[in-house]
């Protein structure tokens, strides 16, 4: 006979599976206050804490988790992963060896754990991933995640003909496809009904805040060492990869009596819609940043709803960061990525993928005309020139910016390590390590700047 917090938890969890986090919190905390005792109430919690980016509350559930029972790795996992985005990497690595003791084949304690340290040559752990590797009878995903997290390894230690076998050993078990063709059309569509005379048409409908700062790009382009930068500024807050804009275009689409989806219904909605729409995002930030004269929006796929965001907040900056396109695919391919960067999983599918994301985004800088453009080589080789230059064209004060530690704060991607290193330039032209791996790529991105 379940309990009511094993009923909550199952209701949570379906809500959580299904994307309704604010639901899934709910059903988290009755579970709590149901038992408190129990610590897949609180692990549920703390995902679904994670998914909204209270990221203290989700700390604090997955602590919760552990006390309730040490013996649960993924709750070690979990809090593991919290303690990453918050930058306490000797807290993270405790907890997932912890983990792994109590699971010596957990999967993803293996992958956090090469995210956060270098492996050295001899290293047991390269051994052990060999070993879980090549043990025949793991599932599909546990060989991918396996192979990705022993790939990092091998790059680690410059065995770079081993690493790319790895990597995509990995990508190929993760079965995802990308249908390039159905990809190519949907920008289609945002290019053909974003047009000048639609941009026009409501160039005052939206809310006027010059405060909302969008930054956008392919995944992997520097963004997140760019955003850790502008965190210095007091003026500066940085929201992280917010799902507002893309929840905002799923709320319409859901809720269209036609069913039409993103972009085909934005010529039908009342001019008032995108006013609505960009005062609430403004001012569910402005509460919690009231000192804040620009809000930082990192997440990156809003590149595909910079003409509504434009209608939305007309104000607002963008601004487009880039990166060398080989090395920019060769480390989204390197990466463990959710299933809906789909293009990823093939090297060819990348290169067509980034063509694709390159066009669109030539189609905003000619109709909006005012993106920032930051590329990652320059703001390395030239970190100090180029960070005056973004915060002047914020209309920022370099003077007034902090040469310290940045204010202590949540990156949630998987630059979250990398991002909080001294800024270097190991990872320009990463990609001639792996050169001779690399014809397709290359092959689909000829003639890409």
């Amino acid at each position: 006979m379940t309990s009511p917090a094993d009923e909550l938890i199952a209701a949570g969890n379906a809500a959580y599976a299904a994307g309704r986090f604010a639901e899934a919190i709910d059903m988290g905390r009755r579970a709590v206050a149901a038992d408190p005792h129990n610590p897949w109430s609180y692990n549920l919690l703390g995902a679904a804490c994670a998914e909204e980016m209270e990221h203290d509350d989700a700390r604090a559930a997955f602590h919760a988790a552990v006390a309730a029972d040490p013996r649960i790795a993924l709750s070690r996992v979990n809090l593991a992963y919290a303690l990453i985005l918050a930058g306490e990497f000797s807290e993270a690595e405790a907890q997932l060896n912890e983990a792994l003791a109590l699971d010596p084949d957990m999967p993803a304690a293996f992958l956090n754990l090469t995210w956060i340290r270098r492996a050295q040559p001899g290293d047991r752990l390269i051994a052990r991933l060999e070993e879980l590797r090549a043990r025949p009878g793991a599932d599909r995903q546990a060989r991918s995640i396996y192979a990705f997290a022993l790939g990092k390894c091998y790059d680690d230690i410059g065995e770079y003909d081993y690493a790319f076998a790895c990597f995509r050993e990995g990508n190929e078990l993760a079965g995802v496809k990308f249908d390039d063709a159905a990809c190519e059309a949907r920008f289609w569509r945002i290019k053909s009904v974003f047009n000048r005379e639609f941009l026009d048409k409501h160039e005052r409908a939206g809310f006027a805040s010059a405060k909302p700062v969008f930054i956008v790009g392919m995944p992997r382009c520097g963004s997140s060492l760019l955003e850790d930068q502008l965190a210095r500024h007091p003026g500066v807050a940085a929201l992280g990869e917010r799902p507002e804009i893309t929840r905002i275009v799923g709320l319409i689409s859901a809720n269209h009596p036609g069913k039409v989806q993103y972009p085909d219904w934005a010529p039908k909605l009342p001019a008032e819609a995108f006013e609505g729409f960009g005062r609430r995002y403004v001012e569910k930030f402005e509460k919690r940043h009231v000192t804040a004269a620009r809000l930082i929006d990192k997440n990156l796929m809003n590149f595909q709803f910079l003409g509504l965001i434009r209608l939305m907040l007309p104000a607002a900056a963008v601004i487009h960061c880039r990166r060398d396109p080989v090395d920019t695919c060769l480390s989204c391919y390197f990466q463990f990525l959710r299933s809906e960067h789909s293009y990823k999983f093939d090297l060819r599918a990348l290169g067509r993928y980034y063509r694709l994301h390159a066009d669109l985004m030539a189609h905003w800088r000619d109709l909006l005309g005012d993106l920032i453009t930051v590329d990652y080589d320059a703001f390395v080789d030239r970190p100090e020139a180029e960070y005056e230059r973004v915060l002047t064209a914020l209309d920022l004060s370099p003077a007034e910016a902090s040469t310290g530690a940045p204010k202590p704060r949540h990156i949630q991607t998987s630059s979250a390590y990398q991002a909080r290193q001294p800024i270097s330039r190991t990872s320009v032209a990463r990609w001639r390590n792996y050169e001779k791996h690399l014809g397709p790529l290359i092959d689909a991105l000829a003639g890409t700047a």
